[in-house]
């Protein structure tokens, strides 16, 4: 699982390291970010060694011969851990960059790497440290405001004076802005 996390982690400072070309479609009535499989394949060989350095940094061992073997082992790596999923166009859809899109279910070339496909990434992104703080302080501004009426007067009677100010600086600020 751990490994599965970081590689999904990977994945997705990919996404903007390497400008990667990430679109957003419905699959089965859920939003996934994709990617089509020549932009993948260009992204992956103009950025080889950028790629395998990172990985190799992370603990995982890569083996790439040529250039077609390193987006068919790219995706195979990815595929174990269930990063990518292949999927495939509706019929009627002639976009380029398709707003729907559906599992592929032949299993023949479930594992197989092809460019004219498009994969869909099936990790979210990282939630960050940041957004536990401000979850917490939101939480802890809810309870406050809930318990008003147990503050004391002189906190009360504050409250009061810091919102005064407030919008008096508000007030004076949009009279000095517009005028």
């Amino acid at each position: 699982m751990e490994d599965k996390v970081k590689l999904g982690d990977f994945i997705y400072e990919l996404e903007s390291s390497i400008n990667l070309k990430v679109k957003s479609a419905i699959i089965e009535n859920k939003r996934f970010n994709y990617i089509r499989g020549k932009d993948l394949t260009a992204k992956l060989i103009e950025h080889k060694q950028l790629i395998t350095t990172r990985m190799t940094e992370l603990g995982f061992k890569l083996i790439f011969n040529n250039q077609k073997d390193f987006s068919q082992d790219f995706f195979d790596f990815c595929y174990k851990y269930r990063i990518l999923l292949k999927t495939i166009k509706q019929p009627n859809d002639k976009l380029k960059y398709p707003t729907k899109l559906e599992p592929d279910r032949d299993v023949t070339v479930l594992g197989t790497f092809d460019e004219n496909k498009y994969y869909c990434i099936l990790y979210d992104k990282p939630f960050k440290k940041s957004s536990y703080v401000y979850l917490t302080l939101a939480i802890i501004l809810v309870v406050s405001l809930t318990v008003f009426p147990l503050w004391p007067l002189w906190v009360k009677h504050a409250v009061w004076w810091l919102l005064v100010m407030f919008i008096i600086l508000l007030v004076s600020l949009i009279c000095y802005v517009t005028l």
